[in-house]
């Protein structure tokens, strides 16, 4: 069963640096260094004319690749680098896993190392497709029991949550299994794993701590997800 959610398409994907502080005095810098280091964003990038006591969590840097599979929004609260398989064609998580962990590494060090960031909290959404003939009986046999009118629902979630420590780290672990069949564009069942580190008081991570996190986690949703499907 492993076998197969890592052999199927990487769907949606988001990386989120949470900030406890960054220099932002020179936004201009700070885009054209990750543009220049970040060959798939090769979209014009966009610095949004907003002053610096504006709300912390409204972008201050938006950056995109040309055909918007992939973009990178950087606000004084936190960073978030984007996945988006606009195609729908497969892609292998192992190689999906390569080239994440190539563009996390570039992000953290030109802003902690260039721009001072303290990172004091990280997250990691990882989104897969499921293919199934019916993915509404397929979430319902979860319960082990029949549905009143199960033949004509259009949706069904499950929705689990676990604390738990994994490589050393406290993290808040999400699965979500979605399945659907009111809408052709979307994959009929959908499985989301969530995962974000619990607050410390007084964290910054480190850049080796950082790339050990996403390092575990990617290989860890793997193992995570195959209990479930």
């Amino acid at each position: 069963m492993e076998a197969v959610i890592i052999m199927n398409s990487v769907k949606n994907a988001r990386i989120a640096f949470f900030l406890a502080s960054m220099n932002l005095t020179d936004k201009l810098e700070l885009a054209n260094s990750l543009k220049k280091s970040l060959s798939l964003l090769d979209g014009d990038p966009l610095i949004m004319p907003i002053p610096d006591d504006a709300p912390s969590d409204i972008p201050r840097i938006i950056l995109r690749s040309k055909n918007e599979e992939y973009s990178l929004i950087v606000a004084p609260q936190r960073i978030d680098f984007f996945y988006g398989n606009k195609e729908q064609g497969s892609r292998l998580y192992n190689e999906f896993t390569q080239e994440t962990l190539k563009t996390i590494k570039i992000i953290e060090e030109i802003v902690m190392q260039k721009f001072s960031a303290s990172i004091n909290r990280l997250g990691l959404i990882v989104d897969m497709s499921l293919e199934k003939d019916d993915g509404i009986k397929y979430i319902l046999s979860y319960f082990g029991k029949s549905f009143k009118y199960k033949e004509k629902l259009l949706e069904g979630q499950i929705h689990m949550f676990n604390k738990e420590t994994v490589d050393g780290f406290s993290i808040n672990n999400w699965i979500r299994i979605i399945a659907q069949k009111h809408d052709k564009n979307k994959t009929n069942v959908l499985i989301s794993n969530d995962i974000n580190t619990i607050i410390e008081d007084g964290k910054s991570y480190t850049n080796d701590e950082i790339n050990k996190f996403y390092n575990s986690m990617l290989r860890y949703i793997t193992k995570n997800i195959k209990y479930y499907v």
